[in-house]
């Protein structure tokens, strides 16, 4: 008789083991028990739509100016983190940098970024690859 009571209580305990881990599960926010959250919403711009670069000028941010420098390159949102802006443009660094940015990023849309180099820096490597 004991042996058919172990035998009936083992799946009781089971089921209200089973039911107060739903519950507990139930009692976290859903927030919290959802995937991560996505990269943020980054808006992408058109180059042609940029006036200082269409016009050669430099992007002023944390007192340098920053000029555009390499190919754009392929890179997801979630790598960068916001910085700043300059004439209604996001400027980006990388997630994992703290102030000051060796690099800041605009991105082109489609997780095309456009590096740009503090304008001493980005002079240099051009007077640099010139004579190379």
């Amino acid at each position: 008789m004991t042996a058919l009571r172990s035998l009936v209580a083992l799946p009781l305990l089971l089921i209200l083991a089973a039911c107060q881990r739903d519950e507990r599960a139930a009692g976290v926010p859903a927030e919290e028990r959802a995937a991560p959250a996505p990269p943020p919403e980054v808006v992408g711009y058109h180059p042609d739509s940029l006036a200082w670069l269409r016009e050669g000028r430099p992007v002023m941010f944390g007192g340098k100016e920053w000029r555009p420098v390499g190919e754009p390159l392929h890179e997801e949102s979630d790598r960068f983190q916001r910085v700043g802006d300059f004439e209604g443009m996001a400027l980006y660094a990388p997630a994992d940098e703290l102030a000051p940015y060796a690099h800041l990023f605009i991105p082109f849309g489609n997780d095309v970024w456009q590096a740009l180099e503090p304008a001493d820096t980005a002079q240099a490597g051009a007077a640099g690859g010139a004579g190379s």
